[in-house]
C-alpha cells in the first residue's frame, strides 16, 4: 500500500508524490500497525512500479499499432499510461518520508518517490489484482480489457496485467483515461509487489471473456487463451528445467 501526497513545483506544476508503507496485508491489526517499510524496500517497490508503468507504456503502443492495422474495428483511442518519474531525497528524509529520527534503517539514501501528475480524484475500476470480470460492456472497458489480452499473448504467455484502473485526463489534447497503480502477475511471480505469480495468471484466464473489441482484432484466435494449455506448458517448462538423473553431481569418496 502506498502513502500519497500532494507535490507543487516552484512554477506551480502540480504533482503526486507516492511512497510505499506497507508490503502485505496482515490479520493480526497490531502486527500491521507495527510494520514499517525500510528505505531500501520502499526503493525496490518503487523502482519496480516505475518498471511496470513503462513496460505497460510499450506495450500500448503495439496494442495501438495493431488496431490501427484492423480496420472496421472500433477501439477507444485515448488510452494512455501515467508517466512517472523517480525522485529521490538528499541530506536527510522529509517529514513525509515517515521515517524516526532514529530510525535503524541501515540505509543511508534518502527516501525514493514515484512521482506522477496530478490527475482527477474521478476512478474507473476495470480489474483488481484477482479479479479480471468485465463489469461493463462500454467501448473504453471492452478496450481496456482487450489490452490485458494482447499484453499475455505478446508477452509470449509470460505476464498479465492487474489492478487495473484510470482516472478522466487530457490524452493527446483530447479527454482520455490515465491507467496507473498497475500491476503483473508473472510465471516466475517475481514483478513486484501484487504478483502473484502463477495464481494471478490463472485468476485472469477464468475471468477473461473476449468480446468485441478481443474479436475484432483477433486476438481470440492469434492468442487463444485457454487454462488447461498454460497449465500443462509450465508443467512441461518446470520438467526441463530439472536436471536429469545423469546429470546430478557424483560427490569425491574420501577413504
Amino acid at each position: 500500500m502506498k502513502r500519497t501526497y500532494d507535490l507543487i513545483l516552484s512554477t506551480g506544476k502540480q504533482l503526486v508524490a507516492k511512497r510505499f508503507f506497507k508490503l502485505q496485508e496482515s490479520k493480526d491489526i497490531m502486527a500491521f500497525l507495527d510494520t514499517k517499510v525500510s528505505v531500501s524496500e520502499n526503493r525496490v517497490e518503487v523502482e519496480g512500479e516505475g518498471m511496470r508503468l513503462a513496460q505497460c507504456q510499450w506495450f500500448l503502443a503495439i496494442f495501438y499499432q495493431l488496431c490501427g492495422k484492423k480496420s472496421g474495428v472500433s477501439v477507444y483511442e485515448n488510452l494512455a499510461i501515467a508517466n512517472a518519474l523517480l525522485a529521490q531525497e538528499i541530506d536527510g528524509n522529509s517529514i513525509a518520508a515517515g521515517l524516526d529520527s532514529e530510525s535503524d534503517d541501515s540505509d543511508s539514501t534518502g527516501m525514493m518517490w514515484l512521482v506522477e501528475q496530478k490527475c482527477s480524484h474521478a476512478l474507473i475500476k476495470f480489474s483488481g489484482t484477482l479479479q479480471h470480470r468485465i463489469l461493463r460492456k462500454d467501448l473504453q472497458t471492452l478496450t481496456v480489457h482487450a489490452f490485458s489480452h494482447f499484453v499475455y499473448g505478446y508477452s509470449k504467455e509470460t505476464m498479465v496485467v492487474a489492478n487495473l484502473q484510470g482516472t478522466p485526463a487530457q490524452v493527446k489534447g483530447k479527454d482520455g483515461l490515465v491507467l496507473f497503480d498497475v500491476m503483473t502477475h508473472t510465471i516466475n511471480g517475481e514483478s513486484g509487489i501484487g504478483d502473484f505469480g502463477i495464481e494471478g495468471m490463472v485468476s485472469f484466464f477464468k475471468d477473461h471473456e473476449c468480446l468485441d473489441v478481443c474479436r475484432g482484432l483477433g486476438l481470440d484466435k492469434s492468442m487463444p487463451i485457454d487454462v488447461n494449455v498454460f497449465q500443462a506448458n509450465v508443467r512441461d517448462k518446470d520438467e526441463e528445467s530439472m536436471p536429469e538423473d545423469d546429470d546430478e553431481p557424483v560427490l569425491p569418496v574420501h577413504t
